[in-house]
């Protein structure tokens, strides 16, 4: 009898243990947090090549949630909407700016980047009928240089357009007319 408590303890042991290591495998993988998380719009005025659902947000270079939509406007199409999911204790503020960045310019693995410089600390709220606070954008990097790069090239252009100008008006004035002309004037002021 003794020998079948034995056996009887030592099933109901495995038996404990085999549904714990269960219950904590499901546990482990559901990825169940307390954390708590909100909900913010942003409204990209910009190619998001390289962005993706589930890709990360930072902010301040600390990563502080993901994407969790990313839809074409109806109204709009230039604009692509994203909802991101955030830790509700990241400090987002009126004054907190959302862009894209780019970790590495090769790899091309793009994130959205929180910044926050501190010039308005109130809480950011929901406008209106919007159903998240909205975040307002900055250009990107990549937005940036284009910008800089079509203005340099814009300068390049007025400046190759002011040289034909002055290239023609040289030009004009060392007609061989002219030329003539001042070498008359100049032989009647020598002698």
């Amino acid at each position: 009898m003794e020998t079948n408590v034995r056996y009887t303890v030592a099933g109901t042991f495995v038996l404990i243990m085999l549904t714990l290591i269960i219950f904590g495998v499901i546990w482990l993988s559901s990825g169940i947090s307390t954390e708590k998380y909100s909900f913010y719009s942003v409204s990209m005025k910009e190619s998001v090549t390289g962005l993706n659902k589930d890709g990360p947000v930072e902010f301040n270079g600390v990563e502080v949630g993901t994407i969790d939509e990313m839809i074409i406007n109806k109204e709009n199409p230039q604009l692509v909407e994203l909802r991101l999911k955030i830790k509700s204790s990241t400090p987002i503020t009126a004054g907190t700016k959302a862009k894209l960045a780019l970790r590495g310019a090769l790899s091309g693995a793009a994130f959205i980047l929180l910044e926050d410089k501190g010039d308005d600390k109130r809480p950011l709220l929901k406008n209106g009928n919007e159903p998240y606070p909205v975040i307002p954008t900055t250009p990107s990097i990549i937005v940036r240089l284009d910008t800089t790069l079509t203005q340099i090239s814009d300068g390049f252009h007025q400046l190759n357009n002011n040289f034909h100008q002055i290239s023609s008006s040289v030009k004009g004035l060392l007609s061989p007319a002219n030329l003539q002309a001042i070498s008359r004037l100049l032989r009647k002021l020598g002698g």
